[in-house]
């Protein structure tokens, strides 16, 4: 093995991009097995394919990670075989104390001083990665190059097998702080082939919001014609950041406070993120997680962890506006994965899938502490709008202990939306275990009245606290 550290590093409770590792879960008391649970694994990796000599990040199924170096040749990580796609390209480095004018590629000595002055100007080509070395990068400190609010502010993206990458240096704690209304990584141009991993961003900033934003948002434009959409994302990579409110700061209030916002796109990634401690500016009117808007295609969400939000809309939302029409019905959002992520202690929906979203996969997710005290917004833990009657939800392997509409009545699952005629086209519910942990009255699923007829299917369920509800044998 060509190894730049051998072994595994254990991640702390507020590692940077953690994997979701909560192999057990006491449900009445039971100690469960997740039905995923391996202690042997990649789950996943900070680059998906990379020069010859480049250091990246393997994430392992057990929690831990490793760290190596890629020659080209198979290598073991997490116990198992390994092999990355080797592309051509440079390795660039930025530093505290490096220099934009001096900065060579391939030389650790000779750092540059900022990523904007590698992706701006055209100095990164496709295939390159860019490592971050160690250090705090203050919103404050102009020498950072921040371009229109952002660390890295992309002008060019890579091409297919052939991605630019950013990322903190594999094995250094590379902190940028938001102590000022500023981001990480914005881009609403059209941009393909980019990874952005590994920073811990601090948000010092109550008012801090859209951490990570790609794809123009949604419009009726984009909605008839997203192929064609000014501002498309494709197959852009957001992973292992670690996002932090450390209690003081967080998502801002109203539009546009999204931590993680992906709009028009193909393909997106956002996988191992840790979105924690947030406190919004304005608690009656914060925002969301992880949002993705219309038009969508092949989103992966997946092995994220999200806990410790005291105010919040939902967690994760799928979403678009009804643009007279021209986003609302149809498939708009589809093909969406939502896997293996931890949602606990939070407040708000833990699910939003609202109109105009198609088929949508969600397993091996564990929720948890839902809702939290003195948050009385929202009723239902899995909101499932589907205006438009095309949602098609794949609901399976999950594991929820949760206090819906904590101290009132509540329900797990939401089928519907009050004052709006529209519902999911189907949902199928297999091999989860649900257990409601609130007063007596809470249940698993309400209907509007008009979703009276949208079937619900599924088998091998585990309901604990209220009557099970009936369901239908999947056609």
């Amino acid at each position: 093995m060509r190894s730049e550290r051998r072994g595994r590093v254990r991640l702390g409770a507020r590692g940077r991009g953690r994997a979701c590792s909560l192999l057990l879960l006491l449900v009445s008391g039971v100690a469960l097995r997740m039905p995923w649970a391996s202690a042997a694994g990649v789950l996943y990796t900070d680059l998906a394919s990379a020069p010859r000599g480049a250091p990246f990040t393997a994430f392992c199924a057990d929690g831990a990670r490793q760290i190596l170096t890629w020659q080209g040749d198979p290598l073991r990580a997490c116990g198992v075989p390994l092999s990355l796609r080797t592309h051509e390209g440079r390795r660039w480095y930025v530093a505290l104390d490096g220099s934009d004018a001096h900065c060579m590629p391939d030389a650790p000595v000779a750092p540059c001083r900022t990523v904007n002055a590698l992706v701006q100007h055209g100095r990164a080509r496709p295939g390159d990665v860019i490592y971050v070395r160690a250090g705090r990068y203050l919103a404050a400190d102009a020498g950072n190059g921040w371009v229109q609010g952002s660390f890295i502010r992309p002008a060019v993206g890579g091409e297919p097998g052939r991605p630019i990458a950013v990322l903190a240096h594999p094995g250094e704690h590379v902190e940028v702080i938001l102590d000022r209304r500023y981001r990480l990584f914005g881009h609403y141009e059209s941009l393909r082939d980019f990874t952005v991993a590994g920073f811990r961003v601090v948000l010092t900033n109550g008012g801090t919001g859209n951490v990570v934003m790609v794809g123009v948002p949604v419009s009726a434009p984009t909605c008839r014609a997203p192929a064609k959409a000014r501002g498309r994302a494709e197959r852009v990579r957001i992973v292992a950041l670690e996002i932090d409110g450390e209690g003081r700061g967080g998502m801002a209030s109203g539009s546009g406070g999204d931590l993680i916002e992906v709009g028009t796109s193909k393909g997106a990634q956002v996988l191992g993120n840790h979105l924690h401690d947030m406190s919004p500016e304005n608690p009656r009117e914060p925002t969301h997680a992880i949002y993705l808007s219309a038009p969508q295609r092949g989103t992966e969400i997946g092995w994220n962890r999200i806990e410790h939000i005291p105010h919040s809309r939902a967690l994760i939302q799928l979403h678009q506006d009804r643009f007279g029409g021209a986003c609302w019905g149809g498939e708009q959002i589809s093909g969406v994965r939502i896997h293996d992520n931890v949602i606990d202690d939070v407040a708000g929906q833990a699910l939003l899938l609202d109109g105009g979203v198609g088929s949508v996969d969600v397993g091996r997710n564990v929720i948890s502490r839902v809702h939290r005290p003195g948050d009385h917004r929202y009723a239902d833990v899995i909101a499932l709008r589907g205006s438009g009657g095309a949602l098609r939800l794949d609901f399976h392997d999950n594991v929820l202990r949760v206090n819906p509409n904590a101290h009132e009545a509540g329900w797990v699952f939401g089928l519907g939306k009050r004052r709006w005629p529209a519902c999911p086209h189907s949902v199928t519910l297999t091999r989860n275990v649900i257990e409601l942990t609130g007063p007596p009255g809470d249940t698993f699923v309400h209907r509007e009245p008009w979703c009276s007829r949208t079937p619900l299917y599924g088998s091998g369920n585990r309901w604990i606290g209220a009557p099970a509800p009936a369901l239908r044998r999947a056609p």
